[in-house]
């Protein structure tokens, strides 16, 4: 497994992800994406944030990252480069990433995780804050199983559910 950088060799495995994350969740819009974006257009903008060029109000420099396995994305990852506003201190914390449903329970979170840290070490974040909703069991067993420390839980109105936050020291 590996992290790489959305490019255009990716662009069919992409809307495979994309397609089936989707389906199992008609509601998710996996890093950003959404249907009538177009798929070259998306990569641009996704290098522009990186940079932090031209963001949008509320939007920090970010990396969205594949984890590839041969000619399959598992998942995808999302690393916010600082977190130094309300929301994302509050509900989005340093990384977000989502794992194809179908591949879903056979360790792939923990891993993307993982591989995410070291990137997060690389951009001189040494302190990773982590969230998830509590009925998300899973990814608050990954989040642990990493090193996440609990500080605190958010009610969150709208998800009529709390936002756990975790911290991981690298």
């Amino acid at each position: 497994m590996k992290l790489v950088k959305p490019t255009i060799e990716y662009k069919n495995m992409w809307l495979d992800y994309f397609n089936e994350y989707t389906k199992e969740d008609n509601k998710a819009t996996p890093m950003g994406y959404k249907k009538e974006f177009k798929y070259e257009e998306w990569i641009q903008r996704l290098e522009k944030e990186s940079k932090g060029i031209d963001l949008q109000k509320g939007r920090v420099p970010s990396d969205v990252y594949f984890m590839v396995d041969q000619n399959k994305i598992i998942g995808a990852i999302s690393i916010r480069h600082r977190v130094d506003n309300d929301f994302l201190l509050s509900f989005g914390g340093h990384i977000g990433y989502g794992i194809r449903p179908d591949e879903r329970n056979k360790g792939y979170g923990k891993q993307i995780l993982q591989l995410g840290l070291i990137k997060c070490k690389e951009l001189n974040i040494n302190k990773v804050l982590l969230t998830c909703l509590e009925s998300n069991y899973a990814s608050n067993k990954i989040i642990t199983s990493c090193g996440g420390v609990f500080e605190n839980k958010i009610f969150l109105d709208a998800e009529n559910d709390y936002m756990n936050r975790y911290w991981i020291t690298i």
